[in-house]
This record gives structure tokens, C-alpha cells and sequence, in this order.
């Protein structure tokens, strides 16, 4: 008897993937509310929650800089350029200069 794989459309595949996709997002979000309802008689903890689940929103909205390839390409350039010409400071000038870097 010969051994053959089935292959499977790739509209099948990416539906399958989907919804498995979908039911860990389903799982996470029981999850979370699941933590949430643990806490719901203790105020402080509640607080605390809000306050943390706030600070995630902000350092996601608030990312580092965001350079496209070209803007990078061109800091670097701009960086090696005031190397070789010596404009930059050692360690021990930045921290004279600034104290709030000791």
C-alpha cells in the first residue's frame, strides 16, 4: 500500500489557522477577564490594574523613534562623519559636562 500525504487547498490551511488564531485570542481574552474578576472586591489591586493596563497603552502608542531604512542609513552616515572629524565626547567629558549622566 502506497503512502501519500493529503494535500490540503491553502484556503483551508489559512481558514484553519485563522480559527486557531482566533481561539487563542478567545483563550487570552477569558483569560484576562478571568484575572480581572479575581480582583473585583479589592479596590487597591483594582487601581493597581488600571493604572498598569494604562501604562502598556502608553509605551505602545508612545514607540521610539521611528526611522524608515533611508532616514537610518543617513543618521549612520551623519554619525561616522562627526567620528572621523572628532566631534563627539568620551565618557568621562559628558559626564563634566553633564552631571546628570554620572
Amino acid at each position: 500500500m502506497e503512502n501519500r500525504k493529503t494535500l490540503l487547498p491553502l484556503s483551508v490551511l489559512l481558514a484553519a489557522r485563522k480559527e486557531i488564531m482566533n481561539m487563542t485570542t478567545m483563550e487570552l481574552r477569558t483569560s484576562v477577564l478571568a484575572e480581572i474578576a479575581s480582583i473585583m472586591d479589592n479596590e487597591d489591586l483594582l487601581r493597581q490594574a488600571l493604572d498598569a493596563l494604562r501604562n502598556l497603552k502608553k509605551k505602545e502608542a508612545a514607540a521610539p523613534c521611528r526611522f524608515t531604512e533611508e532616514e537610518m542609513k543617513h543618521e549612520i552616515k551623519l554619525a561616522e562623519e562627526d567620528d572621523r572629524l572628532g566631534r563627539f565626547y568620551s565618557s568621562d567629558e559628558l559626564r563634566k559636562k553633564h552631571p546628570l549622566c554620572r
